[in-house]
């Protein structure tokens, strides 16, 4: 399993940082389970419903996760999806371990 954090900064307050459908869109192109937290909340990065219900607050951690065979490029592509902004910016190394907490 691979994890990321990304921090959602004030600034973002116009909205998502990404179009939820190249979210998705992205995210199906994986065989890997990929999902996103926001403090309690998770959602499966491959759900369009899910993605457009998931309201991360400006200022929080976002924490993307993959785990599967191909983890790695699927972590990398859903987060440059959010990175590309630039306003969303990678917090922690990819490689933590299957904790959900942020250190």
């Amino acid at each position: 399993m691979k994890t990321q954090y990304l921090h959602i900064p004030d600034a973002a307050k116009t909205g998502w940082p990404v179009h939820p459908e190249m979210l998705v869109k992205t995210a199906c192109q994986f065989r890997a389970e990929i999902s996103l937290q926001s403090g309690d909340t998770y959602v499966n990065a491959k759900s369009l419903l899910g993605v457009l219900a998931f309201a991360p607050e400006c200022g929080e951690t976002l924490l993307v996760t993959a785990d599967g065979h191909d983890e790695e490029s699927a972590l990398k592509a859903v987060c440059d999806c959010f990175c590309l902004s630039g306003i969303v910016s990678k917090i922690a190394p990819a490689n933590k371990s299957t904790s959900h907490h942020q250190t």
